[in-house]
C-alpha cells in the first residue's frame, strides 16, 4: 500500500523534465545549504579541513562501485519485461550485488584507514588527521548505504517512475538539513559525519518502500553470472578514473589552511550543478536511449545523446557569464555567510569558474556513455578512462605545482574536457556501425 500511494505506474509527460529540474535544482540548493552550515558551524581550519578530507575515500568508493554497477544494470532494468516477475527478480538481484560490492570493499578500507590516511593526507595538521581518522568509520556506512541507493534509484527510472526517487533524495537531504547545525554544537565535524550517514540511511528506506519493500535475493545476486561479467571491466576503469579527486586532496591537502576546504567547496558546488543537469537532463533519456538502441532505432539514439549534451553545455555556458556577472559583489556575500576574509573569497570564485569545464563533463557523460551501456558495451568507456587516467593526473600535478590549487582546478577541467570528446567520437563510431531507421522523437 504504501508504494501504490507513493509512486504511480507511470511518470512521463511534457511536464515531468520539467518537474524533475525543479527537484533537482531544490536538491542543489538544500545541498549547498548544508555545506553552508556545516562550514559557518565549523570554521575554516583544521576541523573543516578534517570533514572534508574524511568525505574523500567514500565518495570515490562510492563512485567506482555505483559506476560498475549501473553499466551492468542500467539498460537491463530499462528493457526487461515489466509485467511478469523478471523485473522484479532483476531488482532483487542488483539490490544484492550492491550490498555484497559495497560491504566487501568498505571493510578492508576502514580497517586500513591509519595507512591511507598517512599516505594522502599527511600534509594536514595532527589535529585534523585525528578527526579524521574518528570519521571515516562513520562516511564508509554512509557510503554504503548511499551506493545501494543508487540501484534502488537506477530501478525506478529503469520502469519511468523518474519524480519519485528524486523526491525521496530530497526529503532525506532537507531532514539533514534540520539536524546538521545541533549535531556539530553537540559532537563538532563527527555529528556532521553522523548526518551523512542518516541521510544515507534515511533515502535507503524511502526507496525500499517506494519499490514495495524489495529486499535483496542474495542467492540471486550471487548467481548471476551476466551482471558480474558486465560489471568487470566497468570497475576496472572506474576504480582508476574516479580515485582522480585524491590527486586532489593530496595536493590541497599539503597546501596552507583552508585551502582543501576551499577546494572541496568549490568542487561540491560545481559536481551539485553537474548532478542537477545530469538528472534533469541526461539521466532521463538513458533509459529510452536503450530502447531505442535495442530497436535499433539509432538515429532516435544519437539524437537524444546529442541534444542532452548540448543542452548541459548551454546551460554550463549560462552559468559561467552568471559568475562573471556576480563577482563584485561575491566577497560581500562570502563575507557575510561564512566570514571569509576578501583573499580567500576571491580564490573560491577563481576556483568555481575553472571547474565548469569539469561540471560539464560529470553531468554530459552519463547521456554519453549511455550509448555504450545499451549494447553490453563496458569496456570502451573503462579503457578510455584508464587511458586518459595518466594524462590526468600529470596534468592535475603540473597545474598545481605551477599555479596552484587555480592551476590544479583548470587542469581538471582541460583533462576531463578532452575524455569527453573522446568518448562522443567512440560514441558516435558505435552508433554508426549499428545503422539507421527512421527517428521516433
Amino acid at each position: 500500500m504504501v508504494a501504490a500511494a507513493l509512486a504511480p505506474p507511470v511518470e512521463r509527460g511534457m511536464k515531468t523534465p520539467l518537474l524533475l529540474g525543479l527537484i533537482a535544482v531544490l536538491q542543489l540548493a538544500a545541498h549547498m545549504v548544508y555545506l553552508v552550515l556545516a562550514l559557518a558551524s565549523l570554521g575554516l581550519g583544521p576541523a573543516s579541513d578534517a570533514f572534508v578530507a574524511a568525505q574523500a575515500v567514500p565518495v570515490v568508493l562510492t563512485a567506482i562501485l555505483a559506476t560498475a554497477l549501473q553499466s551492468a544494470w542500467q539498460s537491463r532494468l530499462a528493457t526487461v519485461d515489466r509485467t511478469s516477475g523478471a523485473w522484479r527478480q532483476a531488482h532483487r538481484n542488483a539490490h544484492a550485488q550492491a550490498w555484497m560490492v559495497f560491504l566487501a570493499a568498505s571493510l578492508p578500507i576502514g580497517l586500513m584507514a591509519p595507512l591511507w590516511i598517512d599516505g594522502i593526507f599527511g600534509g594536514l595538521a595532527p589535529q585534523a588527521q585525528r578527526q579524521l581518522l574518528g570519521m571515516t568509520p562513520v562516511l564508509l556506512l554512509a557510503s554504503v548505504f548511499n551506493g545501494v541507493t543508487g540501484v534502488l534509484t537506477t530501478a525506478q527510472r529503469g520502469r519511468d517512475r523518474l519524480l519519485s526517487a528524486e523526491v525521496a533524495a530530497l526529503a532525506a537531504t532537507l531532514l539533514s538539513l534540520l539536524l546538521v547545525t545541533p549535531a556539530i554544537d553537540a559532537l563538532g565535524a563527527l555529528g556532521a559525519a553522523q548526518v551523512l550517514l542518516l541521510r544515507g540511511v534515511t533515502a535507503w528506506l524511502l526507496l525500499l518502500c517506494l519499490l514495495g519493500g524489495s529486499w535483496p535475493d542474495v542467492q540471486g545476486g550471487w548467481r548471476d553470472l551476466t551482471a558480474w561479467r558486465q560489471m568487470r571491466p566497468a570497475l576496472a576503469g572506474s576504480a582508476v578514473l574516479k580515485t582522480a579527486p585524491l590527486v586532489d586532496r593530496y595536493w590541497t591537502a599539503g597546501a596552507p589552511t583552508g585551502t582543501l576546504t576551499l577546494f572541496s567547496l568549490a568542487q561540491s558546488g560545481t559536481g551539485a550543478v553537474a548532478a542537477v543537469l545530469e538528472r534533469a537532463l541526461c539521466m532521463p533519456v538513458a533509459p529510452r536511449i536503450a530502447r531505442a538502441m535495442a530497436d535499433r532505432d539509432t538515429v532516435t539514439a544519437r539524437v537524444l545523446y546529442r541534444r542532452a549534451t548540448g543542452a548541459v553545455a548551454a546551460v554550463i555556458l549560462l552559468l559561467g557569464l552568471a559568475l562573471l556577472v556576480v563577482q563584485p559583489w561575491w566577497v560581500w556575500a562570502l563575507d557575510a555567510l561564512l566570514g571569509l576574509p576578501a583573499v580567500r573569497s576571491g580564490e573560491l570564485w577563481w576556483l568555481c569558474l575553472l571547474l565548469l569545464g569539469q561540471t560539464l563533463v560529470a553531468a554530459a557523460s552519463t547521456a554519453v556513455v549511455a550509448v555504450f551501456y545499451a549494447t553490453g558495451d563496458t569496456r570502451t568507456p573503462a579503457w578510455v578512462g584508464l587511458g586518459g587516467f595518466a594524462v590526468g593526473v600529470s596534468a592535475k600535478s603540473v597545474g598545481f605545482l605551477w599555479l596552484g590549487a587555480q592551476g590544479l582546478a583548470l587542469a581538471s577541467s582541460l583533462y576531463h574536457l578532452g575524455h569527453l570528446l573522446v568518448l562522443s567520437i567512440l560514441a558516435e563510431r558505435l552508433i554508426t556501425r549499428h545503422g539507421a531507421v527512421a527517428p521516433s522523437v
